[in-house]
């Protein structure tokens, strides 16, 4: 069993904030979290616990039994509290103190004192599942460490911290990277390269953008994709889909077949796992569950609700992309030519309310896949949007537009576009005589159960799975 946590940005500033002040002395407080497991991880074959903050509970100065620069003592009553908080749900218990003045490492004390302070919570709450321990140095680094009911700890293997920027921390940080990677490391530096090596990254969708998106991470260095689509190639795909050839189209090979091919034969390290079903299929799930990035790649309506709810449930953050091209009436300039890539993580604005599904379609395609003949009766009779033709596509668009999203990525990572660089919808317009990006704002829709409402974020597993029947 490995252990990781996510810790949403907003939770760990609201942490920082609280635990790290100038007067250097250690702090505690409190962090609820929902649960996510994954009973095999597709590319290590282990089991993952993975953590996923909901809600900050502060213990304040007031309340503490005992404080200096590197003790800290506070009622148990806080943590009883947040035992019974969590027990209907079955969530997660994370107790949270602070080293301002370091080192980012448990001391004999805290190795001393825990296993007491999260006995209270297995002692108030039946089951087996583990709680957390998180550590703040005064730069605001974290760690972590999980705790079963035999209150031994596991370090996590791996902590993210998810918002406007991307932070992973785990073992593999500092070592050496592929001599291939070199001119990539004089760019973004050692660590950026590593992260990409452990990452576990979600394609849905194997298409254009989506042969693009895996062509781009596979060069970036990434470790461990899986891929998602159950299309096979045709001759209409072969203006725009990387790596398929003729030979595919005449065999009506599939997608992923094809992207699983040519990923092997660059022999570049990359593990790549490929899913052959629809993305809302229960054998995807796993796989889904145990990324840590996920991009969305596909124009299927009931697919993107999936992902959509996805990022607001796990944490996971989900760089959503697509293209929309119209002609004018006389069929000849462009009305739209927009390449389009939407980040969606809690707190930001889901596609339902950035109207990006369209709630007929997504009817359509549920009916089409759960019962055909139900959908040929409602669209003979009128009742379900006219698909009409294919809409047109070009590569360049397409290939751009996964550049937008992997770019999007790096930032997020990196930084390299500075303080204002993260943007949660960036459209570029191709079709215009400048060259710009425009940076497009929605809020939440009223009543948004998703975006506007904070009761599935982080919420983790349930059933029925992301609460599809709601």
């Amino acid at each position: 069993m490995r252990y990781t946590a996510t810790i949403l940005e907003k939770h760990r500033d609201a942490l920082k904030q609280h635990l790290i002040r100038p007067d250097g002395l250690e702090r505690v407080a409190l962090l609820i979290c929902g649960r996510s497991r994954v009973n095999q991880d597709p590319w290590a074959g282990d089991r993952e616990e993975r953590f996923i903050s909901r809600e900050v509970i502060i213990v304040p100065d007031e309340h503490l039994l005992d404080q200096s620069a590197i003790t800290v003592r506070f009622p148990t009553s806080y943590i009883l509290n947040a035992a019974k908080q969590v027990e209907a749900k079955d969530f997660a218990v994370a107790i949270v103190h602070s080293h301002p003045g370091g080192p980012l490492a448990y001391s004999a004390t805290d190795d001393r004192d825990e296993p007491g302070a999260v006995s209270i919570i297995f002692n108030r709450n039946d089951g087996d599942r583990p709680h957390l321990s998180l550590l703040m140095d005064g730069r605001g680094e974290m760690t972590g460490r999980a705790y079963g009911p035999d209150l031994k700890s596991v370090p996590l293997s791996m902590l993210r911290v998810i918002g406007d920027r991307f932070q992973f921390r785990h073992a593999d940080r500092d070592t050496g990277i592929a001599p291939h990677l070199d001119r990539q490391r004089r760019a973004f530096g050692k660590a950026f390269s590593n992260d990409m090596r452990a990452l576990r990254f979600g394609i849905v969708g194997a298409g254009a953008t989506g042969s693009a998106t895996a062509l781009l991470l596979m060069r970036l260095g990434a470790g461990n994709i899986a891929a998602f689509d159950p299309d096979i190639v045709d001759r209409t795909n072969l203006n725009r889909l990387h790596f398929a050839r003729q030979a595919d189209a005449d065999a009506g090979a599939r997608k992923i077949d094809v992207l699983m091919r040519q990923v092997a034969e660059a022999g570049l390290g990359v593990q790549i796992r490929a899913y052959a079903e629809w993305i809302g299929s229960p054998a995807c799930r796993e796989a889904l569950k145990a990324c840590d990035v996920i991009f969305g790649c596909t124009d299927d309506h009931s697919g993107r609700n999936l992902v959509n709810r996805l990022a607001y449930f796990y944490g996971i953050p989900v760089i959503d992309m697509g293209i929309r091209m119209e002609l004018d009436d006389n069929g000849e300039d462009f009305r739209v030519l927009d390449g389009r890539v939407t980040a969606l993580l809690p707190g930001t604005t889901c596609l339902h309310c950035r109207g990006l599904i369209n709630p007929d379609r997504l009817r359509a395609e549920s009916l089409r896949r759960n019962d055909p003949d139900g959908y040929e009766r409602e669209r003979a009779a009128g009742y379900l949007p006219n698909e009409g033709d294919p809409a047109p596509a070009v590569v360049t668009f397409t290939t751009e537009t996964a550049c937008m999203a992997v770019n999007e990525l790096i930032h997020r990572m990196h930084g390299f576009r500075g303080n204002d660089g993260s943007w949660n919808e960036r459209v570029r317009q191709f079709h215009v005589p400048k060259d710009f990006d425009i940076r497009a704002g929605r809020s939440p829709r009223s009543g948004c159960r998703i975006c506007e409402s904070t009761t599935y974020w982080g919420r983790g597993d349930m059933e029925p799975f992301l609460d599809v029947a709601s």
